[in-house]
């Protein structure tokens, strides 16, 4: 019953089939998705360039769907672990948001 669920993906590994399905269980389900790519302390590059095509690799494994955020983080590290929970609320406040009709 979840509202938005957070698909952790591994750095060194990217998208493999079983983020696939769970991807697709998400869709299925109509629910806000953060994508969180873990380990990214062992990358050893991580200039923009490096970042923006990693993201630009996610989007495009699971595209037509592309409006989801991204964040790089690393759980051994804490590196943006706080951002995963900024950002799942602000997909949360996102899907709730009620536009109203033309009267």
């Amino acid at each position: 019953n979840a509202d938005v669920c957070i698909l952790m993906l591994d750095a060194t590994r990217g998208v493999e089939s079983q983020d696939l399905k769970i991807f697709s269980l998400i869709q299925k389900n109509a629910k806000g998705l953060v994508v969180v790519v873990n380990k990214w302390d062992l990358v050893q590059d991580k200039s923009v360039k490096v970042m923006k095509t990693f993201e630009d690799a996610i989007r495009s494994r699971f595209a037509p769907f592309v409006d989801f955020p991204i964040i790089l983080g690393s759980a051994l590290t804490k590196q943006r672990i706080l951002k995963v929970l900024e950002e799942a609320r602000i997909v949360y406040d996102n899907r709730m948001t009620r536009f109203p009709t033309a009267r």
